[in-house]
Formats: C-alpha cells, structure tokens, sequence
C-alpha cells in the first residue's frame, strides 16, 4: 500500500513538471516561432522578423551600411526580399543572409565547448539514471527508488548507522530492510563548466526486527566542475558532502558527515554510442568503528541519436556500478538475539541495471530502471528506479 501511495506520489509530481515543461519552453529551435531581432541604425523598435522553424532566410543590410531614413520591411516569408537604401556616398548597398533557425544550428562547433560559453546541446545527452552525469546542468528532478533484500545495512555505515547499544542506530540488530525513497534534487549551473546542487530524500524504511519508520534522511550537497569540455568529451570533478539530518536511531541517517570526491565522464563514440562513468571515493568524517570507506564506480553505454524538439524521443541505457569497501565493519543478524559483527573491508558489489529514458524536445524527461547484483555480496537483491527531469 505504501508502495503504491509513493510511486503515486512521483507521478503527480512527474505530470506537474511537465506542465510546468510545456510553459516554460518559450521558443524551441523547429517550433515554427519568430524571432524579433533589433537592428542598430534602422531606429527605435525596429526589428527584423527571423524565420525560426525552416521558411526561408530573411536577409538585412549591415549596421554600417544603412541610413538614418525608414527602412522598408524585411520579408521573412516567400515574399520578395527588401533591402535598405544604401549610404548617400552612392556605394550600393550590401546584403547578409540569415540563416534560419533550425535542430541543425543547434550543433556548436569546437571552440564553443573549448571556451564554456555553450552548451545547450548537454541538456538531453546524459542518459544515465544511477551514474550521476557529468554536466553541469540547471534541473530540477524528482525521483523514487525502491530497493528490497538489504541484508548488511549497517555495512561501513554506508546506508545508516550501528545500531544500539554501541551505535547511535536502530535498537536491536537487524537482518533485512526493504526501503523506498522520494527524494527531490536542484541543481543550477551558475556557469557553463560549474554547478551546486542539493539533493533532499525522503526514506520509508520497512526492517524485519525493528518497527517501520519514515521520515528526512541524509542532506546532499554539492558541486560539479566540469574542467574539461570539449564536443566529444565532457570530464568533471564532482565534490559531495553527506549532512546527518536523518533520525539515525530509526534508521534514516548515519549519523556523521561524509565527503566523496569523484570525477565524472562522458564520451561520445562515433554518432551512435555514449559512454558514461564514475569514480568516487566516500569517506565518513567520524562515526563509530563500522564507518569505513567506500569506492564507487561506474560506465554506462546508452544510444546516441538526433532528437527534435517537438516529438517524444527514448533512449535504452545499461549501467554497471560497483563498490569496494576498503575498511569498516558490519552486522550480520538472524534474529534480534542471533548476531555478529565482522569486517566490511574488501566486500565488492558489482550491480547491472536496465533502463530507458523518455523525454519530449529538450526540457522533459523520465527515466524507468531495474538492478540486481552480480556478485555474492549486494547491498539489495531488487532496485527499481522511477525520476523525472525539467532542465531550465
């Protein structure tokens, strides 16, 4: 029933952002809009119509070529061209042809992406649902996880706490957690190479010892610097900072802050094939003796194609993510009585997970994933992943 009630939840919210998607967009390249564009010279007000979704170029003279008399109008139809009078010098006038605007111009060239100072092609490229992406973009995202067969949730206290009577955790041992997140993410990219986010989740933990609990976890902070970016390439170094605002005794937070540098990839491979990945490092800032270390990394393979932007598009992705915990402990429980505790370091956990995204134009879309482990050891045996995205 709580299942149910969340996965509602996200769906009223994925349906208002893309409400709120289709009032925002203003004017999208093939949209059929016209473009307003002020000419120096020709007075105040005037402009020049620009075709903005395929009629033909319109065309206008240069600034420095035009006089101070009215100008007559520009067509930006199939109607004759108009040019302005030329110079009282009786140097005939000149003529520039615009070139209207269409997906294609859309495609920047190298220098754009060596400088920074462009990069709207991004917004839709990053496929990934569990890889964090590595551009820095303006979105807001809503997103609901739902993982069941967690057996080691006290692991190097990657997901919350040691529980009592040594720990600040839950109060008895526990030797399975199912849990569902609604989590809500804003990122804003103050710069073209530079963003700071924050990622604010709500967790519904369901353990088979302890009595069920729901309430604010962890608060993520953080920023992406993407320091190398190029049109084939995007690297980034991404810097997050755990903050304990869970309920660590009901199992919503560890109960210490966590720093994880990481660097992020993107790579596009011919006109068809992107590949994504990850590599980051989380490290616990105090704790108890089962906070430990933890490596995390990842590549994703997705399709790359041309998406208009006035049609739906979907794109399958295939993530493979892992973890190596390098040090820390953790609890293996059977009943609330029958327990132990061991050591976490050189547990890796090797997960796959399938997914799609979907999106219309280029400021909506969703992502729809399933994971499971590879390996022996697992943080869950079941992962489902639902987000929505709006890029502003």
């Amino acid at each position: 029933m709580r299942r149910t009630y969340l996965l509602g939840t996200w769906v009223v919210g994925a349906v208002l952002l893309g409400a709120t998607a289709s009032g925002v967009r203003g004017v999208e390249p093939g949209a059929g809009a016209t473009l307003a564009v002020p000419l120096p010279g020709l007075g105040e007000g005037a402009a020049e119509p620009v075709a903005a979704g395929g009629p033909p170029a319109a065309t206008r003279v240069p600034p420095a070529t035009a006089t101070a008399t009215a100008a007559e109008p520009l067509a930006a139809t199939g109607a004759p061209l108009a040019t302005e009078p030329a110079m009282s010098t009786g140097s005939p006038a000149a003529t520039e042809t615009i070139a209207p605007l269409t997906n294609e111009t859309l495609v920047l060239p190298a220098e754009a992406f060596a400088s920074g100072t462009i990069y709207d092609w991004v917004v839709i490229d990053t496929h990934v649902g569990i890889i964090d992406p590595a551009f820095p973009m303006s979105i807001v995202r809503l997103r609901y996880d739902d993982a069941t067969g967690m057996n080691r949730p006290s692991r190097a206290e990657y997901f919350y706490a040691r529980g009592a009577p040594f720990g600040p955790g839950l109060p008895l041992p526990e030797s399975n957690v199912n849990y569902q997140e609604l989590g809500v993410y804003l990122e804003w990219a103050a710069y073209p190479r530079f963003s700071v986010f924050v990622d604010a989740p709500t967790r519904f933990l369901d353990p088979t010892i302890n009595t069920n609990s729901a309430g604010f976890s962890d608060l993520i902070t953080g920023f992406k610097w993407a320091w190398l970016f190029t049109e084939q390439a995007v690297a980034t170094f991404q810097f997050k900072t755990y903050i304990p605002t869970g309920d660590a005794d009901r199992g919503l937070g560890t109960d210490h802050v966590s720093l994880e540098p990481g660097f992020l990839l993107f790579w596009r491979v011919g006109n068809f094939l992107d590949v994504e990945g990850e590599l980051r490092n989380w490290i616990p800032i105090s704790g108890t003796n089962f906070a430990g270390d933890v490596l995390r990394y990842g590549l994703a393979l997705s399709l790359s194609h041309h998406r208009a932007a006035d049609r739906y598009w979907l794109t399958p992705v295939a993530e493979f993510v892992g973890w190596t915990v390098l040090n820390g402990k953790e609890s293996v429980a059977f009943s609330a009585t029958d327990f132990y505790v061991q050591q976490a370091g050189a547990d890796t956990i090797v997960n796959v997970y399938y997914g799609a995204r979907l999106g219309w134009g280029q400021r909506i879309d969703f992502y729809g994933g399933y994971g499971h482990p590879l390996t022996g050891e697992f943080w869950y045996r079941d992962f489902l992943r639902f987000e929505a995205r709006l890029h502003f």
